[in-house]
């Protein structure tokens, strides 16, 4: 009997011992980050839940803002959470991936725990645009908000402005976001097919977290802009990361570039490799097996000899 109650007290003090180890080590893994970020909002109102990226609401420009809006149908697509209107039970880091020109979307968030990877399989979370349901007036407003909204800070030549300028006295609807946005919903109004997409958890060791997060953190991306466009690439590829942590929210848009060594590219790389996933890892350099399915063919042309007639 003796023996037996040592034997009990022996493991039940293992098990307090493996309890307040466990413990000490979720205490470590309070990460102090760098300054900046944004605080969450207080007053949170309902219609405020269609917004996503809301504690850098203020600080978006006007022509950001037409891109916030949109990208939203890419996380009702994949069935994501707004996880900007307050703080979470856990530290959350999602990135989004986009490519347009190939068909491509995936969410991948990252938690201290696991990864969670939904990748579109088919589908698309846009709809198609028909340019013919504007009639002409219209179409010109499109098309001039399309490539310079908003007029009040795009930058024309002075023979330019005025023509601006007096487009804007008989059209001043030019200037409400809700005229841009009406024409785009009115133009993208052709049905495809819903996007369908895989998904898959993955446990993530804390070790590997760690060194994620400290890639991030040393990147200089707690006090980066909203939209880092520091290269110009053919796909247009890209991620959108979302820091939402109990303390503070940041996010910012980050182009893929071929060249890129800095340590959010790595970070990002990092999340693919331990995830299984290869899209946009390298920043497409080679951009010649993408449009290979366009090879233009050419063909001779017969030339016709010109001769000198007299006068």
């Amino acid at each position: 009997m003796k023996g037996l109650l040592t034997r009990l007290a022996i493991i039940s003090s293992f098990i307090l011992s493996f309890y307040f180890t466990a413990c000490k080590s979720d205490e470590n893994l309070n990460i102090v980050y760098p300054e900046g970020g944004y605080p969450y909002l207080n007053d949170v109102k309902p219609v405020d839940s269609n917004f996503y990226f809301l504690p850098v609401r203020h600080t978006i420009s006007r022509s950001d803002s037409i891109f916030v809006l949109n990208y939203k149908k890419i996380f009702k697509s994949f069935n994501e959470p707004n996880l900007s209107l307050g703080p979470p039970a856990e530290d959350i880091f999602r990135f989004t991936y986009e490519c347009p020109f190939l068909g491509e979307w995936a969410i991948i968030t990252l938690t201290k725990d696991k990864i969670i990877i939904k990748e579109n399989k088919s589908g698309s979370p846009y709809k198609a645009p028909n340019e013919e349901v504007l009639d002409s007036i219209e179409k010109l407003h499109y098309y001039l908000l399309e490539s310079y909204y908003p007029l009040t800070e795009a930058k024309f030549p002075v023979w330019r402005k005025k023509h601006i300028d007096s487009l804007l006295k008989v059209y001043p609807q030019l200037l409400e976001p809700g005229y841009y946005m009406k024409l785009q919903e009115k133009v993208f109004s052709v049905n495809q097919k819903p996007l369908e997409y895989s998904l898959k958890s993955i446990k993530i060791p804390r070790s590997k977290y760690l060194y994620i997060i400290q890639l991030i953190n040393e990147s200089g991306y707690w006090n980066m802009q909203y939209d880092v466009e520091n290269c110009s690439i053919m796909d247009g590829s890209g991620f959108f990361l979302e820091a939402i942590t109990k303390n503070k929210y940041k996010c910012t848009v980050f182009t893929l570039c071929p060249d890129d060594t800095s340590s959010l590219k790595e970070a990002y790389n990092e999340v693919l490799k331990y995830a299984g996933v290869d899209y946009g890892k390298l920043g497409r350099e080679d951009t010649t097996k993408l449009i290979e399915h366009d090879k233009i063919e050419v063909r001779e042309i017969p030339l016709i000899e010109l001769k000198q007639e007299n006068n």
